[in-house]
Parts: C-alpha cells; sequence; structure tokens
C-alpha cells in the first residue's frame, strides 16, 4: 500500500509540473537547460523521492503483520515432529511471538493446546520470567501452559528486556517450580557444578540446562554429570586434552554440516581453546582462515607444540547470546 500511494503522489506530481512548468520562473543559473530537460530532471526527483518515503514506510511498519493463529502452529507442529533435526527459529518477538507472546498468557495457551493436540511427542515450552521487571508473570504462564497439555517448562531467570545482562534469579525460577506439577528447568548463569547439584538437592528445579557455561569449556558437562551424581569434583583438562576435545568437537561438526560449513562454525571453538597459549595472537590469525582439515590440524598441532602461556587457560566470558 505504500509502494502504491507513493506512486500515485509521483503521477498527481508530474502531471501539476506538466501543466505549470512552461509559465514557471526560472532562475538565472538554470536558464542553460531547456525545458524539457528541466521537466525530466524535475520527475527524476520526484520519483527518487517517492522510493525513499515508499522505503520508509515499509520500514517503520506500514505493512500488515503476520500472525500465526493457534490452528497454524498446530499445523506446524505437525510437520516438525517428524524432522525434529531441521528445526531452526528465527527471531520473532516483533511480530508477537516468542517471548511477546508470553505477555498474552492465554493466547500462548491456545498455542501450545493446539500443538499437543497436532502431535503425539511430549510438547515442552521455554520461557523468560516476563517481558520486564514490572510484568514478571512466568508462574501464571507455567500454570496456564500446563492446564493446556504442556509436559515440561524451561525458565531462562532474566525478563526480556534485560536480554543477557544481569544476574538470572534463581529465587523467582523457583516460584514456577512452585506454581506447577509438571517439570521444570532452570536456566541462567550455570557456571558452578556445586549450585547446579544444590539446587536439585534444594528440589528447586527438577533440571537444569547449561548453555552458555559450556562455551569454549566443552568438558563442564562431564564435570556436572559426575558432581551431581557423586558429590565428588572433577579437576579441569589439562591443555593437551582440551586440545583433542576440541578436535573431537569439530569432527563431529563436519559429520554434521559437512567439512566446508563446519569449518566455519566451528571457528569460534578453536579460538577459544587456543587462548592463553604461547603465540596464541599468530595462531588466532590462522583460524580466521580456517577451511580444511589440514588447517585444523596445523593450528591444534602448533598450539599444542607451545604449550600453555603464563597466564594459564583462558576461559571465556559472554554477555550476549553468543555460542
Amino acid at each position: 500500500m505504500a509502494v502504491l500511494a507513493a506512486v500515485t503522489a509521483v503521477v498527481v506530481a508530474v502531471l501539476a509540473v506538466a501543466t505549470n512548468i512552461a509559465t514557471t520562473e526560472v532562475p538565472p543559473s538554470l536558464q542553460f537547460l531547456t525545458l524539457p530537460s528541466r521537466a525530466w530532471m524535475l520527475v527524476g526527483f520526484l520519483i527518487v523521492m517517492s522510493a525513499v518515503l515508499a522505503y520508509t514506510a515499509v520500514r517503520s511498519g506500514d505493512r500488515p503483520r503476520q500472525f500465526s493463529t493457534p490452528e497454524q502452529v498446530g499445523a506446524a507442529a505437525d510437520r516438525l515432529a517428524t524432522r525434529m533435526d531441521k528445526v531452526w527459529s528465527p527471531r520473532v518477538t516483533t511480530r508477537g511471538s516468542g517471548a511477546a507472546l508470553a505477555r498474552d498468557v492465554s493466547g500462548a495457551a491456545r498455542v501450545i493446546r493446539a500443538m499437543v493436540e497436532a502431535v503425539d511427542v511430549p510438547v515442552t515450552a521455554k520461557m523468560r520470567l516476563g517481558w520486564d521487571h514490572s510484568s514478571i508473570n512466568a508462574p501464571e504462564l507455567a500454570r496456564a501452559l500446563e492446564s493446556s497439555g504442556c509436559a515440561m517448562v524451561t525458565v531462562h531467570g532474566r525478563t526480556r528486556a534485560q536480554r543477557y545482562t544481569g544476574q538470572a534469579d534463581w529465587a523467582e525460577i523457583a516460584r514456577v517450580k512452585q506454581a506447577v506439577r509438571i517439570p521444570v528447568v532452570g536456566s541462567g548463569d550455570v557456571t558452578d557444578v556445586r549450585e547446579i547439584r544444590r539446587r536439585l538437592l534444594l528440589a528447586e528445579v527438577d533440571g537444569v540446562v547449561v548453555a552458555r557455561g559450556a562455551l569454549g569449556n566443552l568438558w563442564f558437562i562431564r564435570q556436572a554429570v559426575h558432581h551431581v551424581a557423586t558429590g565428588e569434583l572433577l579437576p579441569d583438562l589439562g591443555f593437551a586434552d582440551r586440545i583433542e576435545l576440541t578436535r573431537r568437537h569439530l569432527e563431529l561438526l563436519i559429520e554434521h554440516y559437512g567439512e566446508a560449513r563446519a569449518l566455519v562454525v566451528g571457528r569460534k571453538y578453536v579460538a577459544w581453546t587456543i587462548k592463553g597459549c604461547n603465540g596464541a595472537a599468530k595462531l588466532r590469525a590462522m583460524v580466521q582462515t580456517l577451511v580444511t582439515r589440514a588447517d585444523l590440524d596445523a593450528i591444534l598441532g602448533q598450539a599444542l607444540a607451545a604449550g600453555l602461556g603464563p597466564g594459564g587457560w583462558f576461559q571465556p566470558i559472554f554477555t550476549s547470546g553468543e555460542g
């Protein structure tokens, strides 16, 4: 509609110019232009301005927002139930979905109900505490989703407004656990295996998600599982073992994506592994052009030969959704 309005404006303007241009007084500096030249210059200017206005209108929201109905979501869930390895999620909050849908508790419940009725596998949901600290509604939302047939909820202990800043509020996650009978899994700032075990033993949650805490720290999962089961703390891996674990990680990525894509996706994991070793700056420059297994072997081999620098191993700290 915005484009149509802009084109209409151009036509009207051109007609107006055509009826008046012959009698319009021209400044001395432009008297060298012929009448047709002046007309075409003005038409061109009007077209450009109309295109700019149309683009601005579209970017500012002068286009219909497309919302999925519960029925459409249910149909999509039915298709995805047989293709779980292909599921991906775009940024959707600006369309009233994702974290924005959580603001509409009844609407979110209808969506879950449609999915539950459409598939034979358990349907779970992941939510934040709320949109912001003035509108925390995770317990209410969890109850509504439970009533709609949701089998489990995962709660990230931040609001949408926080993104990944501040600290995850595990007390609020525990309130969700108290509000429902279905399993509740907690997420946010999970970097200490002792905290995982403590929260499980205190029944604050039924499970814990390890997310960014495993980036650049792949053996954290092994340490967490062992500590939860036994109460014992496993030591960190040595530098050589970390390099071999990263090599295995990249091999698995290659099996999944194929070599070309996997070695681009895996560059950050290699960079995190070698950061802190002697000559890391030079090796990180090599990581930026990593495209073959031979490149990978060369980088990891040189890092292993160089050994850790005096500062020891570097564990990355993440403040966004990186990874």
